[in-house]
């Protein structure tokens, strides 16, 4: 039960220190910024797909014209995989935006719950610093989620066992590379590199699992869904890796 409890507490402290104690109004930027790029995402992937439908009727020495139907499901299609991608690379894209806003609503956090246990080391908190570490993060596991979106495609096309499979490896990995990027601003500030950070998370994968299934359901909410999740997981990855801290 404790793999459960602790992601709960988790979002339900973030929950008051988002609204009781007013930390929406530092976050407020990136979740501004969280919306523009979902905008720019869909915008992006409604041209695309609409821009490749065209092409795929002007390849040269191809003597084809798909009707409306045909033409429907290939835009539906192209759209749907352009989705795909981006939504890999949301929750790590996002960070980097919230990056340079985590300092303060520690530090609030800190000043509203003395008994936090605030990270304790000699690294700077410069803008760049706080940019770096996200968009490292980013620039590995986007690969790395690709390739697991690859590989779950791949796995569709063996009847039954390739569905199950990828519900039950795929699908929980692409969780927990979501989850790491919430839970490791917290270790960042405690002074460890991105190895120990991925040691730390991958020794409560439970936890963690739990943590970004919870963060993926409230994605799903209609119209603000986007924009809660990552304000959420932000400030619940904080509580959530300093129970990690302080069992350590």
């Amino acid at each position: 039960m404790a793999v459960i409890a602790a992601p709960l507490t988790a979002y339900r402290r973030a929950n008051q220190w988002l609204w009781r104690h007013g930390l929406w109004r530092i976050l407020f930027v990136p979740i501004v910024l969280s919306v523009v790029l979902l905008l720019l995402a869909l915008l992006s992937a409604f041209l695309g797909a609409t821009w490749v439908s065209g092409q795929i009727e002007t390849i040269p020495f191809v003597d084809w014209e798909l009707n409306a139907y045909t033409r429907g499901i290939l835009w539906t299609l192209i759209f749907g995989l352009m989705m795909a991608l981006f939504i890999v690379s949301f929750r790590g894209l996002v960070m980097v935006a919230y990056g340079p806003f985590l300092d303060r609503a520690l530090d609030r956090i800190s000043e509203i719950q003395p008994d936090f246990v605030t990270p304790h080391s000699d690294i700077p908190t410069s803008f760049w610093h706080s940019l770096k570490r996200p968009l490292l993060i980013f620039l590995s596991t986007v690969p790395l989620a690709l390739f697991l979106l690859v590989g779950g495609l791949l796995l569709g096309l063996i009847p039954i066992l390739g569905a199950v499979l990828s519900f039950l490896v795929i699908v929980p990995l692409q969780i927990l590379i979501g989850a790491f990027a919430f839970v490791d601003p917290y270790y960042d500030r405690s002074g460890l590199t991105l190895k120990q950070s991925v040691t730390r998370f991958c020794g409560a994968w439970r936890e963690s699992l739990v943590f970004g299934v919870i963060g993926l359901l409230i994605s799903l909410i209609p119209l603000i869904g986007w924009f809660l999740s990552p304000t959420y997981s932000a400030l619940a990855g904080f509580a959530l890796a300093e129970t990690h801290a302080t069992d350590a």
